[in-house]
């Protein structure tokens, strides 16, 4: 066999194996989110935050928890009887302790239930932003 020859197998079973192991893993480097509110998207999706949450207007009333669409900047009554604002740091609060601020007509504990087996990976750095970001996104 020629050296060019064992170069280009060798450098083409490398991106065979590297293909694979991607594969393995369950992603390719196409299907990574590339942005904060991608980033965001997957994570609700794996958090199963959607089983719960409505992202659109024709959800409405068919889940356990609040509307997270158009959320974000409106006013939210809490069940002790206060309004906050639903910006950056209750939305955040709110993520990672669901129990600080309920929203009216929703009962406690059920979200802190919910996201109990993902709390180490909610609280890792940029997850909450991402989240963040895939909220803000949500019209």
């Amino acid at each position: 066999m020629t050296s060019a020859l064992t170069t280009r197998l060798v450098v083409l079973g490398m991106l065979l194996l590297t293909s694979l192991g991607l594969s393995a893993c369950g992603e390719s480097a196409s299907a990574r989110p590339s942005n904060a509110t991608d980033q965001g998207a997957a994570l609700v999706r794996e958090f199963g935050c959607l089983t719960c949450h409505a992202v659109s207007k024709s959800e409405t009333g068919q889940k356990l928890g609040p509307m997270l669409a158009g959320l974000y900047g409106t006013t939210v009554r809490l069940a002790d009887g206060r309004e906050v604002t639903a910006d950056d740091a209750y939305l955040r609060q709110s993520i990672l302790q669901p129990d600080a601020a309920t929203v009216e007509g929703y009962s406690a504990g059920v979200m802190a239930a919910g996201i109990e087996r993902h709390k180490a990976r909610i609280a890792a750095g940029g997850t909450v932003d991402a989240l963040l970001a895939y909220i803000k996104s949500l019209e």
